[in-house]
């Protein structure tokens, strides 16, 4: 008989655990401390002392079930990465302030658009919170319904809407599941690849289900997506452990798929060459990026710059939000701004190398590779040395559904973070 089938001692163990508030670690709890007691049991044995007998010294001698389950709860403590959840608030702060300031360009928008985004902004934060208390190993189970679901929601999405961007309208708030839909493809793929012993036949499984959506991308069209979909996804599947030939296979199909999307049409290969030669094209597509150009050059390095330009900018709080920061703070504002971006993404990357478990590993390396495209494209466009391609900045971009869908990623990374460092904790 097991002598966890004994009444004194199952009750010992319920007992502990009753005290620790970290039910994830019940279960190892549990294990630990009836192991240590099997090994006192079986010494007293040895000695001569009768079973009932032993598993009494045993209990006694592993001390009050009360001292026993308050030191372990505070051990056992699980904590988010409050770092990169600081780091977060702040970039959120910055974008809200930017948001906040007024603009020519949006006075069409509706007087409690700011109040509104505020407020959508504190949901996310809770929705985070809460993700603090939610198992993010629950998602696996579900990947496969995700990913189809995703499907379903683009189907229609396109089949039945009549705006030109395929925006959905709820409550009021309009957004794009188009542009949501990168986030939501990595998040259910991570589940999907985890299971995978990589044998050739799965191999070509992920070669499809990972191809699909760049298709999908390419064919609206969305270029931003296309890229920081397929970058983010080549990152995955790598970690995953891919096979090699299937790596280089998934990567020329993308390559060829961008080649036939920009070279296909001759207005996209003229944006090329515009950008490489914008200076020669004042007035025409070289237009915007000779006014960033100005506004750049007409910056302080406290305070307004040309603010004049500025309102001739298209888009300043969604696609040049940094450049909107530089004209409006100062030089100071936006380094620090690049700076705090900089350190977001460097902790992400911290996060992930503390992580053992592969799935963790693959949701926060997907996640921190959709990151890292948007805010290196947002970047280097806004600063005229990447094509205007229309990418927002995570947390700081005038846009709800894209503050949301970033404030989750952290909710699951810090979620990440806190479960499996609590069971590095108990490991030891």
């Amino acid at each position: 008989m097991s002598l966890i089938d004994d009444k004194r001692v199952y009750e010992y163990l319920e007992n502990v655990c009753r005290l620790i508030k970290n039910k994830s670690v019940h279960e190892d709890i549990k294990d630990e401390l009836l192991c240590h007691i099997e090994d006192r049991v079986e010494i007293e044995i040895s000695s001569g002392k009768s079973i009932d007998e032993s598993i009494e010294i045993a209990i006694c001698n592993m001390g009050d079930f009360k001292t026993v389950g308050k030191e372990l709860g505070k051990i056992h403590k699980s904590t988010p990465d409050w770092l990169l959840l600081i780091i977060t608030g702040m970039l959120i702060t910055l974008g809200m302030v930017s948001l906040a300031m007024p603009d020519n360009n949006y006075n069409n928008l509706s007087e409690n658009f700011f109040i509104r985004s505020l407020s959508y902004g504190i949901l996310g934060l809770l929705v985070l919170i809460v993700l603090q208390k939610f198992d993010y190993k629950s998602l696996k189970k579900h990947s496969v319904n995700i990913y189809i679901g995703t499907w379903a929601i683009l189907i229609l999405t396109v089949l039945f809407s009549t705006y030109i961007s395929k925006f959905i309208i709820l409550h009021k708030i309009a957004f794009s599941f188009i542009n949501m839909s990168p986030f939501v493809f990595v998040i259910a793929l991570c589940g999907v690849f985890d299971n995978y012993n990589w044998n050739n036949k799965e191999c070509l499984k992920c070669l499809i289900m990972s191809l699909m959506p760049a298709l999908f991308f390419i064919l609206i069209p969305s270029l931003p997506n296309a890229m920081i979909y397929s970058i983010s996804i080549m990152t995955v599947v790598i970690v995953a452990g891919m096979k090699k030939i299937y790596i280089s296979l998934l990567g020329g199909f993308s390559v060829i798929l961008f080649y036939l999307m920009v070279w296909s049409q001759p207005y996209r290969i003229s944006r090329i060459f515009t950008f490489l030669n914008y200076e020669q094209d004042i007035n025409g597509q070289g237009y915007i990026y000779n006014t960033i150009a100005k506004l750049i050059k007409s910056s302080k390095f406290i305070g307004q710059g040309n603010i004049s330009i500025l309102e001739t900018l298209p888009n300043a709080k969604i696609d040049f939000v940094l450049i909107y920061i530089l004209s409006t703070f100062g030089w100071i504002a936006a380094i620090s701004l690049i700076i705090l971006v900089l350190a977001f993404i460097m902790r992400i990357g911290i996060v992930y190398f503390k992580i053992k478990n592969k799935y963790g590993k693959l949701l926060i390396i997907g996640l921190f590779m959709l990151f890292l495209v948007q805010f290196s494209i947002s970047i280097l466009m806004n600063l005229c040395l990447f094509p205007i391609l229309g990418v927002n900045m995570p947390f700081i971009s005038y846009g709800i559904a894209n503050l949301f869908i970033s404030i989750i990623s952290i909710g699951i990374i810090s979620s990440i973070y806190k479960w499996e460092n609590v069971k590095l904790v108990v490991a030891e």
